[in-house]
């Protein structure tokens, strides 16, 4: 009796920043070719250290992306990843927010910062220590009075952007309007598509509070937002 060998479908997978893109290979060189610090070498080098080389991708076919696929463009950005925060805000992360924003035609509806004080920690400015050394110790501990608490004072700053509807040929009614919210810790900007229909989101701030939700399901208000922000 002759038995066929049953050859398993697999599916790549491909990862930005640690998260899941269910994408194809050329999606993701489209994206990867914005990054400065990603390249055809770096990807083939990636591929090569997997643990399963069967689930790779041919480096052939690697190859003949990086030497057809055109970077990603804002508009197919918007109409691919609209629907994943989390995904659009890498994907704009790595093609550099401001050129992508000139690029799609927008315009600064609102933009408004707020001054806020924070205690931080810091090491005292007289404070020696060698940290590479102390990682080494088998019980590695610092003494505490090295630390002190300051209050600091720094900006938030949110934007609010509209972006011209019409370049995406795909008859809306509204435009489309994303907040972008600059976090004092890390730095880092994220971007989130907000309601242009909804009247607190024709303001920066209350846009950013729209997009945070109370127990009782219902949205947060431009001065419930303050309030909680000068507590914090």
């Amino acid at each position: 009796m002759l038995y066929l060998k049953q050859i398993e479908k697999t599916t790549k997978k491909y990862y930005i920043k640690n998260v899941l893109f269910n994408i194809s290979l050329e999606e993701y060189v489209s994206i990867r070719k914005h990054q400065r610090d990603f390249s055809l070498e770096k990807h083939l080098f990636q591929t090569r250290s997997l643990e399963l080389p069967q689930f790779s991708t041919p480096e052939a076919d690697i190859i003949n992306a990086w030497e057809t696929v055109q970077p990603l463009s804002p508009i197919k950005a918007i109409q691919k990843f609209s629907g994943n925060a989390t995904q659009f805000m890498i994907v704009l992360s790595i093609m550099g927010p401001e050129a992508t924003f000139k690029a799609l035609k927008s315009k600064i509806i609102d933009q408004q910062t707020i001054v806020k004080k924070q205690i931080r920690t810091f090491i005292k400015d007289n404070t020696q220590i060698d940290f590479q050394e102390t990682k080494k110790q088998l019980t590695p501990t610092i003494d505490s009075n090295i630390f002190e608490k300051k209050e600091v004072t720094y900006n938030d700053t949110y934007t609010l952007y509209e972006i011209d509807s019409n370049q995406f040929n795909l008859n809306l009614e509204s435009p489309i309007y994303i907040l972008k919210v600059n976090c004092p810790s890390t730095h880092e900007n994220y971007f989130i598509f907000v309601d242009s229909d909804e009247p607190q989101c024709q303001d920066a701030i209350g846009a950013v509070a729209w997009t945070m939700v109370k127990d009782n399901g219902k949205c947060l208000t431009k001065k419930e937002y303050l309030e909680l922000k000068s507590e914090s």
